[in-house]
């Protein structure tokens, strides 16, 4: 068994983020919206902000209280936009409660030159135009995975992936399935859903739900991207359940914890990367 490990990935592409922002010799400054008190999205937050150290990004976090209204958000992404000294801008998400059904009116309303996690509906639908489009920071990172395992041609391999969201899912289906794979989109209730697991060349799975598929049902030689990372007691777990005595597996496979998670934290900074460049020519 091949394990896909996150931080030497993660290590590659912040040093090739550190040289190109060099090059564009500024330091670029990011903000990060929290509308949310949740642990896990302070968690993630204070991840971003702790990258964002390491590799020469300026990273403010605003917070907003519990009884904010989404035209507090929307002011605030407003005036980002037209800031020229802030190049990025993130929505935490999950938000309040209250607020997620404005989810999508909010994240449309970030500039598409600031939308380093593609998550407006102008940033995803260039990822049907483009030819090396701006992904989501979990799918990019998906990506990057598989780029360790020298999978970089696509071309008539089978891949499943159990999720759906704009966040993984369907922006992860459109870029495989324009690079000639053969993609099937999954949710955990769906039929005979371990039959096709059980024959995928590349399984992507981000359910949520752990311990979901056992790890001896992955095919000899396939390779699986578990983006999934839940807490029970005091361990994380992902999708897959890892049984004894699995080291003689022929597979590569991301270990939850240590695999897709320091990966997209990462990619975050790649995008915005990415939309600097385009954006400085």
């Amino acid at each position: 068994m091949n394990l896909i490990l996150g931080k030497s990935i993660s290590e590659r592409i912040d040093k090739d983020i550190i040289k190109k922002m060099s090059m564009l010799g500024k330091k670029p400054s990011i903000f990060i919206l929290l509308a949310n008190e949740s642990d896990s999205s302070k968690t993630y937050t204070k991840l971003k902000k702790k990258k964002a150290d390491e590799i020469g990004v300026n990273c403010e976090i605003i917070n907003f209280s519990a009884n904010c209204c989404s035209d507090d958000l929307l002011r605030t992404i407003q005036e980002l936009n037209y800031n020229s000294s802030c190049h990025g801008i993130i929505v935490q998400l999950p938000l309040y409660e209250h607020l997620e059904n404005e989810r999508t009116k909010i994240l449309n309303s970030i500039s598409h030159k600031k939308d380093i996690d593609c998550l407006s509906e102008t940033s995803l639908a260039k990822i049907f135009t483009e030819s090396e489009p701006l992904l989501p920071a979990a799918a990019q990172a998906t990506v990057e995975c598989l780029k360790e395992v020298q999978i970089e041609s696509y071309e008539r391999k089978k891949i499943v992936i159990v999720n759906n969201s704009n966040l993984i899912g369907l922006p992860l289906a459109v870029y495989f399935s324009r690079r000639n794979a053969s993609v099937l989109v999954l949710n955990e209730q769906s039929d005979k859903i371990e039959r096709e697991i059980a024959e995928c060349d590349i399984l992507i799975t981000a359910t949520g739900k752990t311990k979901l598929f056992p790890i001896n049902l992955l095919k000899e030689g396939s390779t699986c991207i578990d983006i999934t990372s839940e807490k029970e007691g005091n361990k994380i777990f992902g999708d897959i359940r890892w049984d004894e005595n699995v080291s003689n597996l022929n597979i590569n496979i991301t270990p939850v914890p240590g695999g897709v998670g320091p990966v997209t934290v990462s990619c975050v900074f790649y995008n915005l990367c990415k939309l600097l460049l385009e954006n400085d020519s």
